[in-house]
């Protein structure tokens, strides 16, 4: 019997949908504002990762097999920093 990372890295797989980029913010609030009951943030740590149809890519790659990404991006920073994210994963094939 097969296992799972040894049956997915023989295959290819295609992804379909919506690619996105995902921020998340680690940090404290310190404090309230006092102008408005607002809380203070500081930033700690951010991260960027890839989100949506893209994370799925990163899933398969991630267990030893290939995914053909198809989906949208913007020609914007973020659709940059998809682009360069994807290019680090060398089992993720963008669609051209």
């Amino acid at each position: 019997m097969l296992s799972v990372s040894k049956a997915i890295a023989e295959v290819s797989v295609m992804v379909v949908g919506d690619v996105m980029l995902d921020r998340f913010t680690h940090g404290v609030v310190e404090r309230v504002s006092p102008e408005a009951p607002v809380p203070v943030f500081r930033q700690k740590e951010a991260k960027t990762m890839l989100g949506g149809a893209a994370n799925v890519a990163v899933n398969i790659w991630s267990l030893g097999g290939t995914a053909h990404l198809i989906g949208c991006i913007g020609d914007d920073t973020q659709g940059d920093d998809i682009l360069r994210i994807i290019k680090g994963h060398d089992g993720i094939v963008p669609s051209s």
